[in-house]
């Protein structure tokens, strides 16, 4: 299977071929998804934000 990413950063090109820049990307991606709220607590942050508006 083709190794093939996109991205919506302005600053870089919106496609990643090469796997290496897949893998970067990947990286990224997996800090950022590790570093989020589980579904249960972000869906209640969401709601407590809801609430104040």
């Amino acid at each position: 299977m083709p190794t093939v990413g996109f991205s919506t950063d302005p600053s870089s090109t919106p496609w990643l071929e090469s796997e290496s820049d897949a893998a970067r990307h990947n990286v990224t991606f997996e800090r950022i998804a590790r570093s989020g709220l589980a579904l249960r607590d972000s869906a209640a942050l969401i709601e407590r934000i809801r609430k104040e508006l």
